[in-house]
């Protein structure tokens, strides 16, 4: 893959971003954007970060000196003039208020992601304070739907979530890809919970192709709710071109939550979000649509208007060749530590079997774990935590105390094919000394 071409472009968009923002306590974004594009065909990967901090720095001056939006009151009166213009809905609260910027966001989203691919009745979407929030959020809607006391939720699915999901429901069973998708053809189970597991394994790997299909032949016809965790394959999984092949399906309702931080702000971290979609005929309705809307209220799941000032505009080409390159790493480390048990994450069916740019290695204890990760991190630039879709490279460690299972976790950024190579050196040297101990 082109690299050196994938980052130029993010750079680029991200000062198109910066050139549309004005602050006079900001120097001149002319002078600035001249100053950062020069050399941007031949930059260095170090250079690379250096400018696109740069830009992360001087955007964030800018937006926070521009907020202005009130977002607590629609208006105020002094001597029948209005103070401030109508800027959200007729509410008082934060959470019960749809803000300007949220509104744009959401518009924006829509537009890189779900345009003209499924129709604007049938869904409704929603922006959450974090992914987890969305989680959170959609597991509710299930239930006060449904008013099922039943779910069957993926196995290797977050372990966090375990306590949520057994107040809201009184019974929880766990079961492989396959297994689910036997259940929705004949079960008269009518809640479930898929995603991109962390730890997929061959026979556990969920096919938004293949769902979608089940859900088309299902001989249930009572209401189906099948809640789908797209966070690490979102950009590429072609979700919304699928939904339309449910088009005579009444009973149907499937809900996506993703987390909108990991691969869709260019590796900045601008700030929580989530995203939760609703895909159902019964969109139509207006009091169904309420009945989503208030409980979305109701939990207080809204992220607060002011940190959507610090958010990039979406850019879905940008986007996904970032994320694309991540997962090209990922696949060149991948055979270079061919020896070892690798576990990938992916999706797809078959021979359309894709991978991701997180990889899983099975450790021995945690502290084998930490011993091997302060080995790499002595040899080689990489960053020590859980989160991914950044620049350089994390690690971490990752224990189901449960199953009693530890697996180092190495989530790929978009560095250069040497330096993944020599990361693959460094791991596989950490590995044999840790081991050997």
């Amino acid at each position: 893959m082109n690299s050196k071409k994938i980052r130029e472009n993010c750079l680029i968009w991200l000062l198109k971003c910066l050139e549309e923002q004005k602050n006079e306590n900001v120097p001149s974004v002319k002078g600035l954007n001249e100053e950062i594009r020069d050399g941007l065909e031949n930059m260095s990967f170090n250079e690379y970060l250096i400018k696109k901090m740069f830009i992360r720095d001087i955007y964030l001056k800018c937006r926070v000196g521009n907020f202005r939006e009130d977002w607590i009151s629609k208006k105020i009166f002094i001597a029948n003039k209005h103070i401030f213009s109508d800027s959200c809905d007729d509410t008082y609260y934060e959470r019960t208020a749809s803000s300007t910027l949220e509104r744009k966001f959401i518009i924006d989203f829509e537009n890189n992601f779900i345009c003209n691919k499924i129709e604007d009745s049938q869904y409704k979407l929603f922006f959450t304070s974090s992914g987890m929030s969305a989680i959170l959020l959609a597991l509710h809607l299930c239930q006060m739907l449904s008013k099922s006391k039943r779910i069957i939720v993926q196995n290797d699915m977050y372990y966090e979530i375990e306590p949520v999901l057994k107040t809201i429901f009184n019974y929880v069973e766990y079961c492989n890809v396959e297994q689910i998708y036997q259940l929705l053809l004949k079960s008269d189970v009518v809640c479930y919970f898929l995603g991109y597991a962390r730890k997929s394994e061959s026979t556990n790997i969920l096919s938004i192709q293949r769902l979608i299909d089940v859900l088309s032949r299902t001989e249930n016809n009572k209401p189906i709710f099948v809640i789908v965790d797209r966070t690490y394959f979102s950009l590429v999984d072609k979700f919304y071109d699928q939904l339309g092949r449910l088009v005579n399906k009444e009973n149907i309702t499937i809900i996506s939550v993703e987390s909108l931080l990991k691969h869709y702000q260019y590796g900045l971290e601008m700030t929580t979000l989530g995203a939760m979609l609703v895909y159902s005929k019964k969109c139509k309705s207006r009091i169904y649509a309420e009945m989503i809307s208030l409980l979305y209220n109701s939990l207080g799941v809204r992220l607060s208007p002011v940190l959507y000032s610090r958010l990039f505009a979406f850019d879905k080409a940008v986007l996904t060749d970032m994320f694309m390159l991540a997962c090209h790493n990922a696949e060149c480390l991948y055979k270079y530590l061919q020896d070892e048990t690798v576990i990938k994450i992916g999706y797809g069916d078959g021979p359309n079997l894709k991978g991701g740019d997180l990889l899983y290695i099975s450790v021995a204890s945690v502290q084998q774990c930490k011993e091997i990760i302060s080995f790499i991190q002595k040899d080689r630039k990489v960053l020590h935590g859980q989160s991914f879709g950044l620049d350089i490279t994390r690690v971490c460690c990752e224990e189901n105390k449960k199953r009693h299972d530890v697996k180092l976790r190495i989530s790929l950024g978009t560095e250069d094919e040497e330096s993944i190579e020599n990361l693959g050196e460094s791991i596989k040297n950490a590995l044999q000394k840790c081991r050997s101990l």
